[in-house]
């Protein structure tokens, strides 16, 4: 069974970390109930040894990160096992990413 820990952190927001009997755990952030975080991933899933195994950045529950892949998974070394890139919860390989990414830059100029 595996044991909770709730923090505050003010403003509507939660940090919630889940502690697993054979090690490891996660970190979850939420703000309003939603799951969300601004500067950093949303959750954070570590191994038995404290090295992390994957990440996701979520913004109010939807999977959203613009300045890089939005889930990263990891070896055991600790190098990028794999990239996932969303934005608004729309999945896209990196190519259409970059090409999103440059479109709005672009519009943010004009």
């Amino acid at each position: 069974m595996s044991e909770t820990k709730t923090i505050n952190l003010g403003n509507g927001r939660t940090k919630v970390i889940e502690y697993y009997p054979m090690g490891g755990c996660d970190v979850i952030y939420y703000k309003n109930n939603q799951l969300h975080r601004e500067d950093g991933p949303a959750a954070v899933w570590y191994n038995e040894d404290g090295t992390i195994e994957r990440e996701s950045y979520y913004q109010h529950s939807i999977c959203h990160r613009i300045d890089g892949p939005a889930v990263i998974w990891y070896n055991k070394n600790g190098t990028i096992a794999d990239e996932s890139y969303y934005i608004a919860n729309r999945w896209m390989r990196k190519s259409t990413f970059q090409k999103e990414i440059l479109k709005k830059k672009l519009q943010l100029i004009k």
